[in-house]
């Protein structure tokens, strides 16, 4: 037992955290987006609420992400992840609303000991790679954080789900309820069909080998413009506005979105006109689509072929 505590031991001052990975934007290119952040943080005004880098991904997802500088430190690198789809399939006010919702998230203002609990969740996953990295001698290390991240997740889902909708009623305090009404049910049915409609068929596009090289994110705000304006996007908030707790994580539901914002049936957007990343990101929109494209097919290929070789070893 003294070897196993001790080889953990060394294990855990070995590890290395390495923050989110994406391009970096900065204040002085994007004036407009650093605009909004500050003015919520400003809004929120909180000791907790720390942003040093602010970084894009392709997830559709706005994360205030706290990497450990060690194992051991009480000190992070806090890095807000805005997810590029978000950006494409959102005006800037619907941006806003869902960063506020972040921001709100990330600066406690609910009970912080809720707060501070839904916030392990994020932190402990990082341990694993690095743990899984360190080889053989370190096993144990990363199944115990493996395990126990699974485990706090599960317990902690409620807790989850009760912090996001204070934070997204709090977001009532920026924009008006209407508004927001708008923007969580634009989110629910967006986020459904970028993540099981497009990323789906842009996968399988690339897959095939006559297929000139794919753009998801070049072609994305376009493609979330016509589906809006469809009668199948109806159909889907129809269909989300009568989901039961069954169907999704403990009680975020839209119903108790929608519920929480003190409104009793969802609000339908006509349309998507300027999108918040042609709205903040401006002129240099399409270098960024561009670069976040090949990084998504780079990604994308070795992730194939990592999956072949290992089908071959299987054989």
């Amino acid at each position: 037992l003294f070897v196993v505590a001790l080889l953990n031991v060394i294990a855990l001052m070995k590890l290395q955290f390495k923050t989110p990975d994406g391009p970096e934007l900065k204040p002085s290119k994007y004036a407009d987006l650093f605009n909004i952040i500050k003015e919520i943080r400003e809004h929120y005004h909180s000791r907790f609420l720390r942003i040093d880098r602010v970084i894009l991904c392709d997830s559709f997802d706005i994360k205030l992400v706290k990497t450990p500088r060690n194992a051991f430190s009480f000190e992070f690198t806090h890095t807000l992840q805005i997810g590029l789809p978000v950006l494409q399939s959102m005006d800037a006010t619907g941006f806003r609303a869902l960063l506020a919702r972040e921001l709100s998230r990330a600066a406690f203002r609910h009970q912080l000991i809720m707060g501070w609990l839904s916030s392990l969740v994020v932190l402990w996953k990082q341990y694993i790679r690095p743990a899984k990295q360190l080889g053989p001698y370190a096993l144990p290390l990363y199944w115990v954080f493996r395990k126990y991240t699974a485990y706090n997740e599960k317990i902690l889902s409620g807790i989850i789900v009760k912090s996001t909708l204070f934070a997204e009623h709090d977001v009532l305090d920026l924009i008006n309820d209407d508004d927001v009404l708008d923007v969580i049910t634009s989110e629910a049915v967006i986020k459904q069909f970028i993540n099981t409609v497009y990323w789906p068929k842009v996968r399988k596009l690339a897959m095939h080998p006559a297929s000139p090289d794919v753009r998801p994110h070049a072609k994305m705000a376009n493609v979330v413009r016509h589906f809006i304006a469809s009668p199948g996007f109806h159909k889907q908030v129809e269909k989300a506005w009568k989901q039961t707790e069954e169907n999704q994580v403990g009680d975020y539901t839209l119903n108790n979105r929608v519920a929480n914002l003190g409104h009793h049936k969802p609000r339908i957007p006509e349309s998507l006109e300027e999108t918040a990343a042609e709205a903040l990101l401006g002129k240099h929109l399409p270098l960024i689509t561009d670069v976040m494209d090949k990084k998504w097919r780079l990604a994308f290929r070795k992730a194939v072929k990592n999956n072949s070789q290992l089908h071959c070893e299987t054989r």
